[in-house]
């Protein structure tokens, strides 16, 4: 191949024919990715639907199951919580320890009507069924809290006393005086 010299006029025509190329070939690979786009999701769809009527059919399944133990279950269901017995759960904070209310981390409008009333960062990771799994970051607060005042036994040491308890009663009546 030999090289001709050309004009300007022509090598513009040439380069002006070589950019309509590209974006030819640019628009049409555009094209092909958008078609690939919605059939990936078409078939996202499909599977959420797929998933929904899987979630369906096991809930109409469990329901029977619970339909089939009436006679287990309460006829006088509550429809409130119990009063308040003696005192209730709490958590014991430093002294001057403020909450740390920290903004939550990005989630779309679903997530985060399901994370608002939490204090701390909040995930949430979707489980195999399609439901959400709460992850929380509990550090802050773990780091505020108070120490256990009182240790926690181990639970060999309270058996072995409450069996020496046992024996000595029963022993109490066997020795002869």
């Amino acid at each position: 191949m030999i090289g001709l010299p050309i004009d300007s006029r022509e090598q513009k025509l040439d380069q002006n024919e070589v950019e309509e190329r590209k974006k030819k070939q640019k628009e049409k690979k555009e094209r092909k990715n958008k078609g690939e786009k919605r059939k990936k999701d078409v078939m996202s769809k499909a599977t959420m639907c797929l998933k929904d009527s899987k979630r369906l059919t096991k809930k109409k399944d469990e329901k029977q199951m619970l339909e089939s133990f009436l006679d287990v279950y309460s006829k006088d269901i509550p429809h409130r919580l119990p009063p308040i017995k003696g005192r209730e759960h709490q958590i014991d904070f430093n002294m001057g320890a403020i909450l740390p209310n920290r903004a939550t981390y990005r989630a779309n409008t679903k997530e985060s009507i399901e994370i608002f009333p939490c204090v701390v960062p909040v995930i949430l990771v979707s489980k195999k069924d399609g439901s959400w799994r709460m992850c929380m970051d509990c550090r802050s607060i773990n780091a505020i809290t108070d120490g256990y005042r009182h240790l926690i036994h181990h639970l060999e040491n309270l058996l072995d006393e409450l069996h020496s308890k046992i024996v000595l009663c029963s022993g109490y009546y066997e020795i002869r005086i």
